[in-house]
């Protein structure tokens, strides 16, 4: 009897000490309370509303908790048991994303972030300056530093995916940038140089409507247009002329998509995202 009692006492010292150590044992906190009033001042200026801007890593272990960090700032990290209406959120690549929301409590006094809006990395591959960059927001010729209050009056910003990504749809990217994305750069000079890009998710944002598809004749083809949301439209039907017969090659982290378009009936190709096709 006395040793089954001494086993018990040992299992029960063990258990505690496991749990002691797992990351969810952090997680009932109060109500977080955000007092950073000159920061919400400048966010409704631009648009931004009362949000805040986080990366996420997974706690370690098998519980669901993630720790939240303020892009741009020196604060501690904050312990979230979860993560709710992050759009198309891949887990196994979360340090692919930024998410913006606000940090509620949940169940049991658990912090919880409520995402308004989804932003995934733009894949890159190329070279990356030393230089120190800001994550920011870009709209109406204004770069928003996020989760600080500043901003920066800008004549014109410059990237390099047009030039590094092969066969990326330009009139997209443009819109993208233009008050849809997270934007990781500098500012110097009245420039916003931009190093990688964070797209808003879903893409596109509401869908794209249907269309009808023509009843073409003999030796005509069915063409299509593509918007600046990646949205196709049909222009009807052509004959069939002489097209070039090769295929191209994307970018690592770009998948070929095209259609046939006028005036021949040729395929136009871009190169999408990966996660977007």
């Amino acid at each position: 009897m006395g040793k089954f009692v001494l086993l018990f006492v040992l299992f029960i010292a063990i258990f505690i000490a496991v749990s002691s150590g797992d990351d969810s044992s952090d997680l009932a906190f109060a109500t977080y309370v955000d007092t950073d009033s000159d920061v919400d001042v400048q966010n409704e200026r631009s648009g931004l509303g009362r949000i805040r801007y986080y990366h996420a890593r997974k706690c370690a272990g098998i519980r669901e908790c993630y720790y939240l960090y303020l892009v741009n700032t020196n604060k501690n990290e904050i312990l979230v048991s979860r993560i709710e209406g992050a759009s198309k959120f891949d887990v196994d690549r979360i340090e692919e994303y930024i998410l913006s929301g606000t940090i509620v409590s949940g169940n049991n006094n658990q912090r919880v972030l409520r995402v308004q809006n989804t932003y995934r990395l733009l894949p890159y591959d190329g070279p990356q300056t030393l230089d120190l960059k800001t994550y920011y927001f870009y709209n109406n010729h204004v770069a928003y530093e996020l989760n600080t209050g500043k901003s920066y009056p800008i004549n014109y910003y410059t990237e390099n995916y047009s030039e590094r990504i092969n066969l990326i749809d330009e009139d997209w990217l443009e819109k993208k940038i233009e008050g849809h994305s997270v934007l990781y750069g500098r500012v110097y000079n009245n420039q916003l140089s931009i190093s990688l890009i964070f797209i808003q998710l879903p893409d596109p944002q509401y869908g794209c409507p249907n269309f009808p598809v023509y009843l073409c004749e003999n030796t005509y083809v069915n063409t299509y247009t593509r918007d600046s949301n990646r949205c196709y439209s049909s222009t009807g039907c052509v004959k069939e002329g002489f097209c070039l017969l090769y295929i191209p090659v994307c970018s690592p982290g770009y998948t070929l998509v095209g259609a046939r378009s006028k005036p021949n009936g040729c395929q136009k190709y871009y190169c999408d995202a990966y996660y977007l096709v």
